[in-house]
């Protein structure tokens, strides 16, 4: 079994993990190379549509992490601030709550902001004042350090190869394809991919 502390050695051609139980040998050079870059998706006008047409937020919020009146209350809230610079600081407020709000290793809060700040990428709006504004607040307010080195990702232009396949799904007007997609990340942690999907929707909801 791998445990934290197991010392590892990289090469061009392997990588070698040194476990209690015996060396654990991976043949890097055979291995497939994916980018998690996604500065280059962005979704235009006929994108955005097509998804508002396809996905909302509310087939989602079932499973949510968020107790149903909490969220309902949460939601209410974001979709009635404008994405301006003069709103921003009611979306501090906003952050400032659901950073670390509630339980595992990556919390509701922390999956809703992540699926928003996603959002907000893959659409080309300028997210550097909301970026600023979110790891200010991340300076002061704790979470877990999945979620920290999550939003850093993110912050980079960096996720999982699912969230590309969606926006690609997306762009191709793939029906099935973005559903099957959609299921594959519900199925992302407890209630992690529920709260990722509103959060990202949740976006879409407000422009």
């Amino acid at each position: 079994n791998l445990q934290i502390g197991d010392r590892i050695v990289i090469t061009a051609e392997k990588m070698v993990v040194y476990s209690l139980q015996c060396p654990l040998r991976i043949d890097v050079a055979r291995m497939i190379s994916i980018s998690t870059d996604f500065s280059d998706q962005i979704l235009n006008q006929a994108d955005i549509d097509y998804l508002k047409k396809t996905l909302r937020s509310q087939d989602y919020i079932d499973r949510s992490g968020f107790k149903k009146s909490e969220l309902a209350y949460l939601l209410d809230e974001w979709r009635a601030i404008s994405f301006d610079l003069e709103s921003m600081g009611r979306y501090r407020s906003l952050m400032a709550r659901l950073i670390g709000r509630g339980s595992g290793l990556t919390p509701s809060g922390d999956d809703f902001l992540m699926g928003y700040l996603f959002a907000l990428n893959v659409v080309g709006q300028d997210s550097r004042t909301f970026e600023l504004i979110l790891f200010q607040l991340l300076d002061s307010h704790s979470t877990t350090e999945v979620s920290l080195a999550y939003y850093e990702a993110l912050r980079l232009h960096h996720t999982s190869p699912i969230w590309h396949r969606l926006i690609q799904a997306i762009k191709n007007r793939s029906i099935d394809e973005v559903k099957r997609t959609v299921q594959a990340i519900l199925k992302i942690g407890h209630t992690s991919g529920h709260d990722l999907l509103v959060g990202f929707l949740t976006f879409f909801e407000t422009i």
